[in-house]
């Protein structure tokens, strides 16, 4: 059996097998054993769990449907949040709700009604700012998916976008990827913030999520999709930036903060002041007159 998805295909032995997701009973789920697919050859995972609409999934129930009609979910609704950190409780996906300790205290979910590419996570793309200057998009739909590390788009639009962070920063294009200095004296929060209008709602994103760092060089993990595309794809980038909520009832997406963000503000602010106390002791000491060493203050060599 031959299954496509975004960007690749799947071949392999239709299959079934009782399933479960933490106790919560799915029955017998329809899955695919694949043959030899080059695609799916790194993949760190032992495969891809689609939890798109159920259009998509070559007319068998995704596992969503199952949970909700055996029971185990009173409702159709999953979350995913994202986080940078390779430590601690990591990434996480609630099935039947969302877990409010994910997403930063006194924010609210803000939803956006599911339109456009049918099947898909797909909503309308309004428009686009970069520094609050207006980037034409080229096309109005936005697909938001986890299964995508990047943020794609249309090739003429991403070239005007990172033109925009290019002249604001330092930077230079390789391949047709931008990569921009990282480094103490021209930190990532000097480059611009992205935001996105989806549905009327504006959701940013800052440079410390669209920016992958290494050695003092940052990708700008945006790349322009083949000619002819007719979304947006927001992936990771977006999502590790809010929490989002995927409501297969409603037909409609939440988005919120991501908890994440305000344990890095409190993270920055205790590095900022922990540096500002260094700074004045360092200045008590050199302002203190020196004294002469004594059999109570003994001498430090390295």
């Amino acid at each position: 059996m031959e299954l496509k998805y975004g960007m690749g295909r799947a071949v392999g032995k239709l299959s079934a097998d009782r399933t479960a997701i933490a106790g919560a009973q799915a029955g017998d789920h329809a899955f695919i054993l694949i043959d030899g697919n080059s695609d799916m050859s790194n993949l760190q995972g032992d495969g891809i769990l689609g939890m798109a609409f159920s259009s998509l999934s070559s007319g068998f129930p995704t596992l969503i449907d199952r949970l909700k009609t055996r029971g185990s979910i009173k409702s159709a609704v999953f979350s995913i949040y994202l986080t940078r950190e390779t430590s601690g409780l990591g990434s996480a996906v609630t099935f039947g709700g969302f877990d409010s300790a994910k997403y930063s205290s006194g924010e609210v979910v803000r939803y956006v009604p599911v339109q456009g590419k049918a099947g898909y996570w797909s909503v309308a793309l309004t428009a686009i700012y970069v520094s609050n200057e207006p980037v034409t998009p080229g096309v109005n739909i936005a697909i938001i998916d986890s299964g995508t590390s990047f943020i794609h788009g249309p090739a003429a639009a991403v070239h005007s976008l990172l033109q925009s962070i290019q002249s604001a920063g330092l930077c230079s294009e390789i391949g047709g990827m931008l990569l921009c200095t990282c480094t103490w004296y021209y930190p990532k929060r000097l480059y611009p913030t992205l935001t996105f209008v989806l549905a009327g709602e504006r959701f940013e994103v800052h440079p410390e999520m669209y920016l992958l760092e290494d050695g003092g060089q940052c990708l700008v993990m945006i790349s322009g999709l083949g000619a002819g595309a007719e979304f947006w794809i927001l992936g990771d980038v977006f999502m590790r930036e809010y929490y989002s909520i995927f409501d297969m009832d409603n037909f409609r997406i939440g988005f919120t903060r991501s908890f994440q963000l305000s344990q890095s503000a409190g993270w920055l602010w205790g590095c900022v002041s922990f540096g500002l106390v260094l700074v004045s002791i360092s200045l008590c000491c050199f302002l203190q007159p020196q004294r002469k060493s004594t059999s109570l203050q003994p001498l430090l060599y390295d």
